[in-house]
Formats: C-alpha cells, structure tokens, sequence
C-alpha cells in the first residue's frame, strides 16, 4: 500500500520596503526606520530584528498597523536586519551603519 502526502501551504514573501513613520520624523537622534510588507500589502505586527554582527548583540522591534518599524537607537556596525512572522518567509537584509546619529530608512 502506497500512502502520498500533499502539504500545500500558502506563503507569502516579507520585504523590507523604504518607508518612514511619524515617530521617527519627531526622532531627534538617529535611529532605523523602514516598513515590512508582503508583496503590495502592509504586514502588522511583524518582529524585526537588528542582529549586529561583532558583538552578537539583537534588538527586537514590532511593525505597527501599517507595517512600519523604529529602532530609534541603533549603534554603529554591520547588521543583519530580519523581518519574521509566522506563515511568511523571513526577510533578511544587510546594513551598514557608519554613525549612531544618521537617520537611515530601510
């Protein structure tokens, strides 16, 4: 006897799309904004994650209901910025931050 298992499964793709917030606009210090969405469509709460790379350190943020996302401090380094949420692929994008105090939009 032959069994056959089919899994379909609908997955969406995040993207880390340029995009600013009010929040960081009223930022008086530089900080890392950007908007995770799938592909046309806003994602809320989604987690993003900076993982910095020398000192293995991670913060964590959550996208708001128009899929926006503020770490509004985020020291000097190389990152990897990850956006996850479940029954969506992860988004991972590579960052370079030269100062503290640059306002970046991802």
């Amino acid at each position: 006897m032959r069994f056959s298992f089919v899994q379909r499964t609908v997955v969406a793709v995040l993207f880390l799309a340029a995009g600013t917030t009010a929040s960081f606009a009223d930022q008086e210090s530089g900080g890392l904004a950007g908007r995770v969405t799938t592909s046309a469509t806003p994602l809320a709460q989604a987690r993003v994650y900076a993982y910095q790379m020398s000192d293995l350190s991670l913060q964590r943020v959550d996208t708001d209901n128009v899929g926006s996302f503020l770490f509004s401090e985020l020291p000097a380094g190389l990152y990897k910025i990850i956006a996850v949420k479940v029954g969506f692929v992860p988004a991972v994008v590579l960052l370079s931050r030269d100062t503290p105090d640059t306002a970046q939009y991802l």
